[in-house]
């Protein structure tokens, strides 16, 4: 339970394991893109796509921090 609530402020999160080569840059190429497509179905207030990739990241342990500048992401072990 601990872990699920300390979740929203980031306590237990590790930075996502990079990879290398090809797959690695892949890995981030898509997830810039979820990004960009979040960032743009909250700008123009669909938040129902934009809820959609949140909650699909998360059934797959990623987290989405969203910050003044953009969102990152960090892998959930």
């Amino acid at each position: 339970i601990l872990r699920e609530l300390s979740a929203l402020l980031g306590i237990f999160m590790k930075p996502a394991k990079k990879q290398g080569g090809d797959q690695s840059k892949l890995v981030d190429g898509l997830m810039q893109l979820l990004l960009q497509i979040r960032a743009e179905s909250r700008k123009t207030k669909n938040f129902a796509t934009a809820d959609m990739i949140r909650n699909g990241l998360t059934a797959m342990k990623i987290s989405i921090q969203d910050l003044k500048d953009g969102s990152t992401w960090e892998l959930q072990e």
